[in-house]
């Protein structure tokens, strides 16, 4: 809200996800957030705060893990808000819950399964043909559609895997869609620049 002056979600409350956002107002707010903190030059030089490529999104929820999903090839409600429509949880009745609810992955990431599925910087394509090895987002094409992941409170544990991977228009705009911000150095030459 201090970036854009509003905040559109439908569930509000302290410590909250921001959801119910579309990928270009989700993009705009990462811009306007880059441009804050460089005029108040608190970011590194040559750094900025985007959206996750796909791979960056991937990379953060497997931490370290080969499995289904972080915790193991199973998710539980303990961990993750999902699954509205299929089960009776005390803590998950529709909504999402706050950021800090349940457990982070082991890089301390907290739901990057279920609550809010998160928009990425990749343009969409049905497979990974010709992508940047680098980290880098898949940006080329003129499709509108964009990749989508991490599940939501309506979805199903299917739907949550590490892996799964949505298609939605860009336009799209509704309570289980979030976003995710990171800082991320520039790529260059198939390298990413560490962090000073």
């Amino acid at each position: 809200k201090l970036i854009l002056n509003e905040n559109p979600s439908h569930f509000k409350g302290h410590n909250r996800p921001v959801e119910n956002v579309t990928w270009y107002e989700a993009s705009r707010f990462c811009s306007e957030l880059h441009n804050l903190e460089a005029a108040a030059e608190r970011t590194p030089e040559d750094y900025s705060y985007t959206l996750p490529s796909e791979a960056q999104w991937e990379y953060a929820c497997r931490a370290g893990t080969y499995t289904a999903f972080n915790s193991g090839p199973r998710l539980s409600h303990s961990i993750a808000n999902f699954g509205r429509n299929r089960y009776k949880h005390a803590h998950f009745v529709g909504r999402t819950v706050r950021v800090d609810f349940a457990k982070p992955n082991e890089f301390g990431f907290f739901h990057m399964h279920g609550n809010v599925r998160e928009w990425c910087k990749d343009r969409y394509r049905s497979n990974y043909l010709g992508a940047p090895v680098d980290g880098s987002p898949m940006t080329n094409g003129t499709t509108t559609l964009r990749v989508a992941r991490g599940g939501s409170f309506g979805t199903i544990a299917a739907y949550c895997r590490s892996a799964h991977r949505a298609a939605v228009e860009g336009a799209t705009r509704n309570r289980h869609h979030g976003f995710r911000i990171v800082l991320t150095p520039p790529f260059e030459d198939g390298l990413v620049r560490l962090a000073p």
